[in-house]
C-alpha cells in the first residue's frame, strides 16, 4: 500500500450477543454435563440489545411473582417445622384432631354415624387434609355405602322373587308367617327361642331380606311348626280354594306338560304343583 493509506481491519461488530460465550454447559437429556449454545441461541433474537433481555427478565419475575403471591409451598419430607405450620395455617386445618366438625345428612347417619365420622378426623389430622376436603370425603364415602346398601337390597329382592317362584306364593306367604310367628316364640319361663341378639343382627344387617338367610328361616319355620314347638296355624294362610285354583292354573299352562319348550319354566311350574298338591294333602315331610 502506498504511503498515507490506512490499514483495513475488521470492524468492531454492533450485535450485543457477540460479548457473550458461544455456549454454556449443564445437563444434558441423558443427565451428563453438555455444552448448550448461548450466542446464537435463536431466543436470544428478540432483544435487539442487553438492556431489552434485562428488561424481559425483570418482567417476566415480576409476572411471576404475581401468579404465586399468596401461594404456600407444599412442604417435602424434609421440610422444616415453621414450613409445614405455615402450610397446615394456609389450609386451615385445626391444631387438634377433636376440632375438625364433621357433618353427616341426616339420610345417611344409619350408614355412617356421627360418631363414626368422627373417627376419621385423626387421619385427615395427619394427611394435612382441610376441613371442608375432609367433608367431602365424609359425605362421598356415606354416599357410597348408600349405593352399596341400594344395589345390594336389589339384589336380595329379585332373589326373593325367585324363591317365591321356586316354592310358590302360597307355600312363600305361609312360611313368612310362620318365620314371624318362630322369630316371636317364647317358652312359658319367657325364654325366647330365637337369642334377642341374633334378632338384631338380622335386622340391623338387613340380613333378614337376604334370600339365602330368608330360605334357612323358612326351612326352620317349617320345622318347627312340624314339631309343634311353634303353632302351624297362620292368620292369612292360603285357603284350599286359592291352592286349588292355583293348582288349575299351573295344569291350564301349557309349559307344565311340555318340559321341552321352555325347560326353565317347566321345572318351576312342576315344583310349584308338587307343593300345593302337598298342602292339599298333607303328608310328612322326609328330609
Amino acid at each position: 500500500m502506498g504511503e498515507g493509506e490506512g490499514t483495513l481491519g475488521a470492524q468492531p461488530s454492533t450485535d450485543w450477543r457477540a460479548a457473550l460465550p458461544e455456549t454454556y454447559e449443564r445437563k444434558g437429556p441423558d443427565g451428563t454435563p453438555a455444552a448448550i449454545p448461548l450466542r446464537g441461541s435463536k431466543t436470544l433474537e428478540k432483544f435487539k440489545d442487553a438492556g431489552s433481555l434485562a428488561q424481559g427478565y425483570i418482567e417476566l419475575e415480576q409476572a411471576h411473582s404475581a401468579k404465586t403471591d399468596g401461594l404456600v409451598r407444599i412442604p417435602g419430607a424434609d421440610a422444616k417445622p415453621e414450613d409445614v405450620a405455615a402450610y397446615r395455617k394456609a389450609l386451615g386445618i385445626p391444631e387438634a384432631a377433636g376440632e375438625y366438625k364433621i357433618d353427616v345428612p341426616d339420610g345417611l347417619r344409619a350408614l355412617v354415624p356421627l360418631e363414626m365420622a368422627a373417627k376419621f378426623a385423626p387421619i385427615f389430622h395427619a394427611a394435612h387434609v382441610s376441613p371442608p376436603v375432609a367433608q367431602k370425603i365424609v359425605q362421598a364415602y356415606a354416599e357410597h355405602a348408600q349405593a352399596v346398601m341400594a344395589a345390594t337390597q336389589q339384589e336380595n329382592a329379585i332373589g326373593r322373587e325367585a324363591l317365591k317362584k321356586e316354592i310358590g306364593i302360597a307355600r312363600y306367604d305361609r312360611d313368612t308367617i310362620l318365620t314371624d310367628t318362630m322369630l316371636e316364640k317364647k317358652f312359658e319361663d319367657g325364654t325366647p327361642l330365637f337369642h334377642p341378639e341374633f334378632i338384631a343382627l338380622l335386622n340391623s344387617h338387613g340380613l333378614g331380606g337376604n334370600p339365602i338367610i330368608v330360605r334357612q328361616l323358612f326351612q326352620w319355620s317349617e320345622m318347627y311348626a312340624e314339631d309343634g314347638i311353634i303353632s302351624g296355624e297362620t292368620v292369612n294362610a292360603p285357603t284350599k280354594e286359592s291352592l286349588g285354583r292355583r293348582k288349575g292354573e299351573i295344569e291350564a299352562d301349557p309349559d307344565f306338560m311340555n318340559k321341552y319348550k321352555n325347560p326353565a319354566k317347566n321345572t318351576l311350574l312342576v315344583a310349584e304343583w308338587n307343593r300345593i298338591f302337598q298342602q292339599l294333602n298333607p303328608e310328612p315331610i322326609t328330609r
